[in-house]
């Protein structure tokens, strides 16, 4: 056993920063961690919420210990589950639970699904919460204990879709779940057009929605592709609630990220890809809906009349990109020949800018 545990017992790591640093490096180059477990057993909530030292080194062993440690260790958690994101114990709690999800086998963690079972979406809605959903979804949502808590989460689709924290879990049933979880947001997040014309201009909304059009089977896509076209033709055609501001998705500002999507797979996509209008007549990119649906002499040919069909939408403002990493979103726009640097663009555009101005005068 290493020398600094038998100075302290395991409960003074939560008042002994530098007695917890002493153990957190004798764990880090331990090859046997049967003597730790023994030790810190019986203290594992404890150490998990107190502090930040604490929590490491509870989160080092789960790493480094044998299969049958870590999942004792996860019963020490068994009736905290949800105080390990619902509280204020959870700042540090939290990654202790992650850990346990991501290295233990989801058979031995029912009782974790089972604490969180109806509290989903109060989870998904929390900071703390939504990191923890995260983990369950990315590592169990294939198994049967996992199904039950993926569906909870699907019932509250339009809710969390636009919460700040909810995008990320929505998400992840995204990227990590099946093609009937995939099938299922898409189904919810087909509204009535008045309705999505509200929903589609929130930030949260729009990120899920562009991912959801990405993932999605091609039926599924379809539909989200003809609601959304619908609402951008009611729009075009009655304006918003109060009858004015007749103008389509294209220029709200996080709705044009949506319809930017839409108009750049189009150009390279086939007609039955799913990224068309099944109502031609519906879409702000009818042209090119014609120029993909039309046989061209070769697939270049077909290329470029799709790319001059493109071009010859007008949409005057473009977002450059949206990039959708685990739910962050980084976005650079271009309205109105404007950019990051000034009033032109970049600090290149800027300078050029400014001596063809001089020039002129």
């Amino acid at each position: 056993m290493p020398r600094c545990l038998h100075e302290y017992t395991a409960r003074a790591l939560c008042t002994n920063e530098e007695f917890a640093k002493k153990v957190w490096s004798a764990l880090r180059t331990a090859e046997d961690t049967s003597d730790f477990y023994t030790w810190i057993k019986d203290s594992v909530w404890e150490l998990s919420h107190s502090s930040q030292s604490t929590s490491k080194i509870v989160q080092l062993f789960i790493k480094k210990s044998q299969q049958t440690q870590q999942v004792a260790i996860a019963e020490e958690l068994r009736t905290h589950i949800n105080d390990a994101w619902q509280f204020d114990l959870a700042k540090h709690a939290n990654h202790v639970l992650q850990e346990c999800i991501v290295e233990i086998p989801p058979q031995s963690l029912d009782f974790v699904f089972m604490e969180m079972a109806g509290l989903a979406e109060e989870a998904a809605k929390n900071q703390y919460g939504c990191r923890v959903l995260q983990r369950l979804i990315e590592h169990s949502s294939q198994t049967q204990v996992g199904q039950g808590l993926v569906n909870e989460i699907i019932k509250s689709t339009l809710e969390l879709a636009r919460h700040q924290w909810g995008k990320y879990v929505m998400q992840g049933i995204l990227d990590n779940g099946t093609d009937d979880h995939r099938n299922s947001i898409a189904e919810k997040l087909c509204i009535p057009p008045a309705l999505l014309s509200s929903q589609i201009s929130n930030e949260h909304f729009s990120i899920v929605l562009n991912k959801a059009l990405r993932l999605c089977a091609v039926h599924a896509r379809q539909r989200l592709v003809d609601a959304i076209f619908e609402c951008d033709a009611m729009l075009r055609r009655n304006g918003d609630k109060s009858g004015n501001n007749k103008c389509g998705l294209h220029q709200r500002y996080y709705a044009s990220y949506v319809m930017r999507l839409i108009k750049r797979n189009q150009r390279s996509g086939r007609s039955d890809s799913g990224w068309f209008c099944s109502k031609a007549s519906e879409s702000p990119f009818s042209e090119l809906h014609a120029e993909a649906s039309r046989p061209g002499e070769s697939p270049q040919a077909d290329k470029r009349s799709a790319a001059n069909a493109l071009a010859a939408v007008d949409i005057s403002f473009q977002p450059d990109n949206l990039e959708v990493d685990n739910g962050i979103a980084a976005s650079k726009c271009v309205a109105n020949g404007g950019g990051p640097k000034g009033k032109g663009g970049t600090g290149e555009q800027n300078k050029k800018g400014g001596r063809r101005a001089q020039a002129g005068k």
